[in-house]
């Protein structure tokens, strides 16, 4: 029958792509009741935490059929020249990708503010959000989901559907709990720059060069430091381009003892992450990258976790999308991964009148299993390869490697971003959709 209430945990890109593609497909499906789409969210409000965001051409496409593309493209910068790899030895360009076709930077919170605004303006007549409400227990009874909050207040849903990240209550208190989360062996520091407000030209110059005189970051670079794996990422992510995101990526050792204190505890010194981040870029032949870096005095810690491959995604009536099913090694695209989560279920789920929950659950498994494997397979590649612990011959070597893999990357660009899930004939469909 009909689904006529859908509860999403998550108030992310995840949950809240998934929460606008049920909207735009409730209005193609006759009902004599209307969907209503309740997205909860743990955290009292939308949080500035986070880096900056790659969105692929792909996952571009499907945020215009969202209805959030132009409201992005106003907070955030167009890839027209593309990510770089540049080289610290050498001070030379080691290969470059995603150039001009169509992909984008931002900051995680203009996207998610974005969504937001889309969800309860456009939509406001099926999707309410609620917020700081944590979910402690989770039930299936009579064909419904059962929700418990902390507050002792109870929910219940036809479906559920946990776009809630690595740290799901979806997996952790109902479909998976065994399914831990691993960590990766890295961590990322995170710093900002600001560019003069009383500067009159529209962007900042190039704040680096390159040892042909080229200027070193355009619009995203990426620096491989002083061996052991650490690699630095250098963005413009905002229309004025004053303003510059450094990611520090580094290998590390997992604290002792409780996990959250023990990552706190790095996190609070913050003079050691600095010195940290200095030290691993010295003496190269990117000029300019020793007081580039130095100008951001603060840097915040973040350890980098991922879940093992595979793993359930569903039980009963709760399904798990984006990082709650399948968080992997950062690879770059994630985010637009977990969107196209949304769009598709959100397509399956128009078939509720004629399959039954597990046909539909089984449908979506079908069609994005092998996906998502592949995927991993690629996130898995890159970290083995792109943020290998190597020095002296070995990392020079994976320089070659580098740009042998970015020309092949370059070379096959389009056509990696070419699929889309809204063009997939479905299992059981009559034929095609191309809506």
């Amino acid at each position: 029958m009909p689904l006529t209430n859908v509860v999403i945990l998550g108030a992310g890109p995840c949950g809240l792509s998934t929460a606008i593609a049920l909207a735009k497909s409730c209005k193609t499906v006759v009902s004599s009741q209307p969907l209503r789409i309740t997205v909860i969210e743990l955290r009292p409000k939308i949080q500035t935490i986070g880096g900056t965001v790659n969105m692929t051409p792909l996952g571009m496409r499907y945020l215009d059929y969202l209805g959030v593309g132009e409201r992005l493209r106003s907070k955030s910068i167009s890839l027209d020249h593309g990510v770089d790899a540049l080289s610290l030895r050498t001070g030379r360009r080691l290969g470059n990708v995603w150039g001009g076709i169509g992909a984008r930077r931002t900051a995680r919170y203009p996207l998610v503010d974005s969504l937001l605004e889309t969800a309860t303006q456009d939509h406001q007549d099926h999707v309410e959000v609620q917020w700081g409400r944590k979910v402690t227990s989770i039930s299936e009874k009579d064909e419904q989901v059962h929700l418990e909050f902390e507050d002792h207040s109870t929910m219940h849903c036809d479906l559920l559907l946990g776009c809630d990240g690595i740290h799901s209550s979806a997996r952790r208190l109902y479909i998976e709990p065994e399914r831990q989360k691993v960590f990766t062996g890295r961590a990322v520091a995170m710093g900002w720059v600001e560019g003069d407000a009383n500067e009159t030209s529209d962007a900042m110059v190039s704040p680096i060069t390159l040892s042909t005189g080229e200027p070193g970051l355009v619009d995203t670079a990426v620096v491989n430091g002083n061996g052991n794996g650490r690699h630095l990422i250098m963005t413009y992510f905002e229309p004025s381009r004053r303003n510059v995101f450094f990611g520090h990526v580094m290998w590390t050792g997992e604290p002792e003892g409780e996990e959250r204190d023990g990552w706190k505890l790095r996190g609070d010194d913050k003079e050691a992450i600095r010195k940290e981040v200095v030290e691993s870029y010295k003496g190269g032949r990117v000029s300019g990258l020793d007081e580039f870096i130095s100008k951001c005095e603060s840097w915040d810690l973040y350890p980098i976790y991922s879940l093992p491959p595979g793993g359930r995604w569903s039980r009963g009536r709760v399904l798990l999308l984006g990082d709650a099913a399948h968080a992997m090694p950062p690879q770059g695209e994630s985010t637009g991964i977990a969107i196209e989560d949304g769009v598709l279920i959100a397509r399956i789920l128009e078939q509720s009148s004629t399959k039954s929950i597990d046909q539909m659950f089984a449908d979506y498994e079908k069609v994005r299993r092998a996906v998502i494997d592949k995927h991993y397979v690629d996130a898995e590649r890159m970290a083995k390869f792109g943020f290998s612990n190597t020095t002296g011959l070995a990392a020079i070597a994976m320089e070659w490697i580098t740009s042998a893999y970015m020309f092949v990357r370059k070379w096959n660009q389009s056509a990696d971003f070419a699929g889309d899930v809204r063009e997939l004939e479905l299992p059981g469909e009559p034929e095609k959709n191309t809506k």
